[in-house]
């Protein structure tokens, strides 16, 4: 539990580190991918549905599929927007920004992990 819980820590304090700049990105269209077929325990095939999105750049369109995903196919409607954040200094575009709920979440997990650690520890 330290582990995740300071991985979480670590990797939301080096995000909010970046000063990500926040890229409005207009869905264009759904990338569909089955992911299980139906069988005689499944009743129909499964699927996964990413949202493909056209966002501007240093006055450059860019379109890619975004890894989040949905179950259902109406989750990513045409026209509607979201938000990516650009890291300048690497040149790369990230789907989430650094997030007070991981954080929050990490500190918990490090605090649980080292209690836990020191229960076992006294116990002996």
């Amino acid at each position: 539990m330290v582990i995740a819980g300071v991985t979480m820590i670590v990797h939301t304090l080096i995000l909010k580190k970046r000063n990500l700049e926040p890229v409005t990105a207009e869905i264009t269209g759904t990338f569909k991918r089955q992911i299980s077929r139906e069988s005689k325990i499944l009743k129909g095939s499964k699927f996964t549905y990413y949202p493909i999105v056209r966002y501007r750049i240093d006055d450059k369109d860019c379109i890619r599929r975004c890894d989040v995903n949905a179950s259902r196919e109406d989750a990513f409607r045409k026209g509607d927007t979201i938000t990516l954040y650009y890291d300048r200094a690497r040149n790369l575009i990230l789907e989430k920004n650094a997030s007070i709920l991981i954080l929050l979440i990490g500190i918990v997990l490090t605090g649980a992990g080292i209690l836990a650690g020191i229960s076992i520890l006294s116990a002996l």
